[in-house]
């Protein structure tokens, strides 16, 4: 979530106590339970100019998840440095991309699997909404339910943008899909304020694929390459 303040406490545990109450009754387990972890930005109106106060992007997982996730290697005896959603990966792998094709405005990032929906919109470089739901895409109806599930989605958050956010153009979309159709994905953007056609996002725009992941026929590869993604922009993240 992205929460406005006014002026932030002295200390982090200050901060990560305001962030749970905050956030009490917009999560489904206990903020108790929760791992909280959150980033400090400067706040910014509708229009995409400084602002008074601060926002706070704050990211909170029950405790047993992230537990879950990491047993798996330090079993191994391995630390896991880094626990990260895979929206925030992609970002991190796209960022010089965007960069150059938005040097401001406003863009859309799409990151739909069969568990999941997220949708990110940013304006002039700052974050301005943020959507998640967890959900199983792929239930009764096959591929006809998860199209007509995912174009409502998308729908709805563009309406959004439009009507609460005062939005008037995303200059690109960029989308990491697994399990959809991209055609369909994009038809959802026809009646959508777009300086550009909706795309995939693609890693060989920032590294050069080899080997192996080379060898392969096209849509094989392109298919993996959505899959991986995000763990290839979590480990970008970290070197560049």
């Amino acid at each position: 979530s992205i929460l406005a303040f006014e002026e932030l406490p002295r200390t982090r545990r200050e901060l990560l106590d305001l962030v749970k109450w905050k956030m009490k009754k917009a999560v489904p387990f206990k903020v108790e339970d929760a791992s909280v972890d959150y980033q400090v930005m400067p706040a910014t109106g509708i229009d995409g100019e400084p602002a008074k106060g601060y926002s706070i992007l704050a990211v909170l997982m029950p405790q047993a998840v992230v537990e879950e996730h990491e047993s798996v290697f330090t079993r191994q005896g391995i630390h896991a440095g880094l626990v990260e959603l895979s929206s925030f990966s992609l970002m991190h792998l796209y960022r010089t991309v965007i960069a150059k094709d938005v040097p401001e405005g406003d863009y859309m990032l799409l990151n739909a699997t069969p568990a999941f929906f997220t949708v990110m919109i940013h304006r002039n470089g700052q974050p301005l909404f943020y959507r998640c739901k967890s959900f199983s895409l792929t239930g009764d109806g096959g591929a006809d339910a998860a199209a007509r599930l995912l174009r409502r989605e998308i729908q709805a958050s563009v309406l959004y943008y439009q009507e609460r956010l005062h939005g008037k153009s995303l200059a690109r979309v960029y989308m990491r899909l697994v399990g959809h159709d991209s055609e369909q994905a994009q038809l959802a953007f026809d009646r959508a304020p777009l300086g550009a056609r909706p795309e995939m996002i693609d890693v060989g725009r920032v590294l050069a694929v080899s080997g192996r992941m080379a060898a392969l026929d096209p849509q094989r590869r392109a298919d993996a390459l959505q899959r991986l993604a995000p763990a290839v922009g979590a480990a970008w993240g970290r070197t560049s």
